[in-house]
């Protein structure tokens, strides 16, 4: 294999690492994407900027099949918003009618008891999974999450139990560092209202 498709391969698995979290850095992902594919030079790696390009290529890829429309989405996460009023939801992807998403609507909850979500879950009897997951908060601190991923019909939602002195301060998205986007239940309503 030529240098720069095993570079590319390893690219491709430190992304599917990420995206998996397998691995909380690209960094790291790299070092083990290398290992699992037997490379040791240091001048086969992929740069950070093409690992960032695989993984975002592995979003696009392996997102939900049953893409919906932006509105669809929007009303369904909403939904889901109101039902977890409680604990402040924010929902934590761009509101861009141009580009519907795919995959779980992630949406940020901010609580004092951590365990406090799953016990809203429990007591609607509803089944979930939970995760390992990893955000950037203020000061480059790696923040924990246990990921609560539960399924309404065919969408699944990730909902993110989150400390509430988080609330207001900036996040970014672990694996590729952006900034994580976060809209308020009023503000999600808000933009369905508007005509489209």
């Amino acid at each position: 294999m030529d240098r720069e498709r095993l570079s590319r391969r390893i690219a491709e698995e430190a992304a599917r690492l990420l995206a998996r979290d397998e691995a909380a850095t690209v960094d790291a992902a790299r070092r083990k994407a290398a290992r699992r594919l037997g490379v040791a030079r240091p001048a086969e790696l992929p740069t950070d900027a093409a690992i960032h390009e695989a993984l975002r290529a592995y979003r696009a890829l392996f997102g939900d099949p049953h893409r919906e429309s932006a509105a669809e989405r929007l009303r369904e996460a909403l939904e889901a918003m109101r039902w977890m009023s409680a604990f402040g939801p924010e929902l934590a992807e761009p509101l861009d009618p141009a580009s519907p998403g795919s995959g779980a609507i992630r949406i940020l909850l901010y609580c004092d008891d951590p365990d406090a979500p799953l016990q809203r879950l429990m007591e609607a009897g509803m089944r979930w999974r939970q995760r390992r997951a990893r955000l950037h908060g203020p000061r480059e601190r790696v923040v924990t999450v246990d990921v609560l991923s539960v399924y309404a019909g065919m969408q699944e939602f990730e909902f993110w139990p989150l400390p509430r002195t988080l609330r207001g301060t900036p996040l970014r998205d672990a694996p590729l560092g952006d900034p994580l986007p976060r809209t308020s239940t009023g503000a999600v309503a808000l933009a369905l209202r508007r005509p489209a």
